[in-house]
C-alpha cells in the first residue's frame, strides 16, 4: 500500500516535468488532492488497526500498521506545510522559478575536445599532459 502511494505521489510530482509548466493553482490543486488521499489512507489504516486489536491479531502486524500511520501523518504534515508556503508565493514568482529550472545543454567545445590526447597515456605522459593543461588554463579563458 505504501509503494502504491509513493508511486502515485511521484507521478503527481513528475508529471509537470514531462509536460508544460503547471500554473500555481494547478500545482496547489494537485497537492491538495494528494493530501486528501493521504488522509483517507490514514483513516483506513486506523480502522484496520482497531479491527486488528479487536480480533487480537499479531502484535508485530499491529505495530507495523501503527508505524505506517505515523509515517503517513508526517508526510501529511510536511505536504500541508509545503502547501501553505506555496500559497504565499505570487503566481509571477512561481512562473519565473519554473522557467529558471529549464535545463540548458552547453554547446560542444571542439577546441577543448581536440586538445585531449588520442592515445592512452603512460604515467609520465599523463603527468606531462596535466602539467601542460594546468599551465594552459592560467593563460586560456576557455576553461
Amino acid at each position: 500500500m505504501r509503494i502504491i502511494f509513493l508511486l502515485l505521489l511521484i507521478s503527481f510530482l513528475t508529471k509537470p516535468g514531462f509536460s508544460q509548466q503547471p500554473s500555481k493553482n494547478e500545482m496547489l490543486v494537485q497537492m491538495k488532492e494528494a493530501v486528501t488521499a493521504l488522509k483517507k489512507q490514514i483513516t483506513d489504516l486506523e480502522k484496520q488497526i482497531i479491527e486488528a486489536k479487536i480480533n487480537k491479531e499479531d502484535e508485530e502486524t499491529i505495530k507495523g500498521m501503527e508505524d505506517e500511520v505515523a509515517m503517513l501523518k508526517k508526510q501529511v504534515t510536511m505536504m500541508e506545510n509545503t502547501y501553505k508556503s506555496m500559497s504565499g508565493i505570487s503566481a509571477k514568482t512561481f512562473q519565473q522559478a519554473g522557467e529558471e529550472n529549464l535545463m540548458t545543454v552547453p554547446e560542444k567545445d571542439l577546441t577543448r575536445i581536440n586538445r585531449l590526447p588520442k592515445k592512452i597515456l603512460t604515467d609520465s605522459g599523463l603527468f606531462l599532459f596535466i602539467k601542460m593543461t594546468c599551465s594552459g588554463r592560467k593563460n586560456d579563458s576557455s576553461y
